[in-house]
C-alpha cells in the first residue's frame, strides 16, 4: 500500500459506482423514507417535497404548487382542521377521504381517466372504516412470502454504507477479505447492528456478500454519498495509506453514528441477516 499509485476523486467515483447503477437510483418511493432533519411543523419537509414532486413528474413545481394552494383555499377551513381526540388511523382515514373526495371532483366532467385512483382510494377508506371497527379486512392485511428477507430500511443503510466503505478501501490496495474485517469490525464494535447469537453483529462474509449487493444495485445510497470518503483519498494520494485507511473508518463510524441517532427510519428491531 505504500507505494501505491494516486487514485484521483474522479476515479474513485467511477470505480465505486455499482455495476447495476439504474439498480441504485433512488426513487420516489425511496424518498418518502427519508427525513430532513432541519424540516419544521409547518415547513414542508424537502425530502418528502422531493419525492412528491418526483411522483407527479412535475417540470414546474412552483407553478403547480401555487395551483393547489389555491384549491386548498377553497376548501372550508373545518374539513382540514385538526381533531386533538383522533387516534393515528382515524387521522389517516381522514387524510384518505380528503384525497378521494379531491380526486371525485377532479374526475367531474371527465376530462381526465381517475377511476382507477378514485376506485383504489375508495377501497382503502372503506377497508380503514372496517379496521377501526376491528374488523380483520383483506385489504391491509399482510402478504408478506415467507422467503422475504426481514431488513428494514435502517439496516439497509448500515449495509449500504459498509459496501462502499469496504470497496473503497480495495481501491486504496487493501485485500478484499481484509477490507471486509476492518468494516465488519467497525459494525460489532459499535454495535450499530443487533447481535446474533454468536454474540456478533457481521462477519467479514456478510460484508463481502454486501458489497455484491452493491454492484447488483440491490443497496442504494442518497446523492452520491460515498463523497464523503473523499478526505481519506486525499490522504491516501499523499503517501498516507495507513492514515487513510484509519481516516475511512472513523468517517464509516460516523456516518452509521449519525444515521443512527439521527432515525430517519424506524428503529430497527431484527437481527441482522
Amino acid at each position: 500500500m505504500d507505494n501505491a499509485a494516486p487514485i484521483t476523486r474522479r476515479i474513485f467515483d467511477e470505480a465505486i459506482q455499482p455495476k447495476n447503477p439504474k439498480g441504485s437510483i433512488f426513487t420516489d418511493d425511496d424518498l418518502l423514507r427519508v427525513r430532513d432533519r432541519d424540516a419544521g411543523r409547518r415547513e414542508v419537509d424537502g425530502c418528502l417535497s422531493d419525492a412528491a414532486a418526483s411522483t407527479l413528474r412535475l417540470v414546474d413545481q412552483e407553478a403547480f404548487a401555487s395551483r393547489v394552494r389555491e384549491v386548498f383555499a377553497s376548501i372550508p377551513a373545518a374539513a382540514l382542521s385538526i381533531n386533538l381526540s383522533e387516534s393515528e388511523i382515524e387521522t389517516f382515514r381522514r387524510a384518505v377521504k380528503i384525497s378521494l373526495a379531491l380526486m371525485v371532483f377532479a374526475a367531474r366532467g371527465g376530462q381526465r381517466d381517475l377511476h382507477h385512483i378514485i376506485k383504489s382510494l375508495h377501497l382503502g377508506v372503506l377497508a380503514l372504516e372496517e379496521r377501526i371497527r376491528g374488523v380483520d379486512e383483506p385489504f391491509f392485511r399482510a402478504r408478506r412470502s415467507p422467503r422475504s428477507a426481514r431488513e428494514d430500511p435502517y439496516m439497509k443503510c448500515v449495509k449500504t454504507w459498509c459496501a462502499i466503505a469496504a470497496h473503497a478501501l480495495v481501491l486504496m490496495r487493501c485485500p478484499k477479505k481484509e477490507a471486509a474485517r476492518c468494516v465488519a469490525e467497525v459494525v460489532n464494535k459499535q454495535k450499530f447492528l443487533l447481535p446474533k447469537r454468536s454474540g456478533i453483529s457481521v462477519d467479514p462474509r456478510s460484508v463481502l456478500n454486501w458489497m455484491a449487493r452493491w454492484d447488483d444495485g440491490d443497496l442504494k445510497v442518497f446523492n452520491d454519498g460515498w463523497c464523503a470518503f473523499h478526505e481519506a483519498f486525499d490522504l491516501f494520494n499523499q503517501g498516507q495509506p495507513r492514515a487513510a485507511r484509519h481516516k475511512l473508518l472513523n468517517v464509516l463510524s460516523d456516518l452509521l453514528d449519525e444515521r443512527r441517532n439521527f432515525q430517519m427510519y424506524p428503529e430497527e428491531t431484527g437481527s441482522v441477516s
